[in-house]
């Protein structure tokens, strides 16, 4: 038989093999499974998905800013991070619509600094 994981009386995940203790979600999407970014067996590791998803959003912000300073260098390409590795890029985008990324990314990772949060499940 498997486990139910609730947030707030909703019902977030089902398990046969696994025990969820927290979840990280979306508090400004209303009482639908949409909220649900993923659960995790310990806090530390839902505090971890929660940064992983920030650090995404910065992570692209710093390789933005790398691509528009290559290209104003006159280069053709630039060094992108991805992890812990770097590889040489081809540049295809103009400095606005890098500049326009980059303000998309900075109102993404704000929404999620205002709105993802790590809560308790409660098993039944």
């Amino acid at each position: 038989m498997a486990n139910k994981f609730y947030y707030n009386g909703i019902l977030l995940r089902t398990s046969k093999t696994r025990v969820y203790t927290h979840a990280v979600i979306n508090t400004n999407c209303g009482n639908d499974r949409r909220f649900l970014l993923g659960c995790s067996s310990t806090f530390e590791g839902a505090q971890k998905l929660l940064n992983q998803k920030f650090n995404w959003y910065i992570s692209n912000i710093d390789d933005c800013k790398r691509e528009i300073k290559a290209l104003q260098q006159g280069k053709k390409s630039y060094w992108c991070k991805y992890g812990n590795r770097s590889f040489l890029e081809p540049i295809t985008k103009t400095v606005e619509e890098l500049e326009q990324y980059i303000k998309e990314y900075e109102a993404d990772l704000e929404f999620c600094r205002n709105y993802l949060k790590v809560v308790e499940l409660e098993m039944k």
